[in-house]
């Protein structure tokens, strides 16, 4: 009797550590698993294109209409096929926004904090993209980008492409596509 007595003190300890140690690993996998996503280094990311442009470029306008322009010189004819309105809304509440909206299907939200601080974009879509050297657009397949790529498996049972910047958490470039690996959108948001 005192031997088992003994055998069930050693095993509640084991079990314990095991328990333990599963919690911990349990933790570090939350914390640290980046699954789904596809990390880019500083120059690949500066290199992710919309719409033939930059997104550090796109980001670096601030949401002014002027630089936006600028950024994209054929949407300033309106009878142009890529010509943009601009919604502007939130003032009265003291929470600036624009959104433009481009004919080709490209929308940009920018946040507008302040005059001293930098606008920030919180959704981006557009219907192409250039990443890691590829130009996708939707409807394309990405099976361009071959095996060496990281789905993600969505809520809603459908797949996607998540790009990061710098094992970062927040804010993915993201490539939605169909069972046919046929591209159905791409966007750029900022979690909230």
């Amino acid at each position: 009797m005192e031997t088992l007595k003994q055998i069930t003190i050693v095993i509640k300890r084991n079990m314990k550590n095991i328990i333990y140690l599963s919690i911990v690993l349990i933790f570090v996998q939350a914390c640290f698993a980046q699954e789904g996503y596809n990390s880019l280094n500083d120059t690949e990311y500066a290199n992710v294109k919309f719409q033939g442009v930059s997104f550090e470029a796109i980001k670096a306008t601030d949401g002014d209409v002027q630089a936006m322009r600028e950024l994209f010189p054929s949407s300033t004819a309106s009878n142009h096929p890529d010509a943009f309105k601009v919604d502007e809304f939130g003032s009265e509440i003291g929470e600036p926004q624009r959104y433009f909206y481009f004919n080709s299907g490209l929308k940009i939200f920018f946040g507008l904090e302040g005059p001293n601080v930098p606008a920030e974009i919180g959704r981006l879509e557009s219907p192409d993209i250039t990443v890691l050297g590829h130009h996708l657009e939707v409807g394309d397949s990405i099976d361009v980008f071959g095996d060496d790529i990281e789905f993600n498996q969505r809520k809603n049972g459908g797949y996607s492409i998540r790009f990061i910047k710098n094992n970062g958490y927040c804010c993915p470039i993201v490539i939605v596509f169909d069972r046919y690996n046929k591209i159905t959108k791409i966007v750029y948001l900022i979690y909230t």
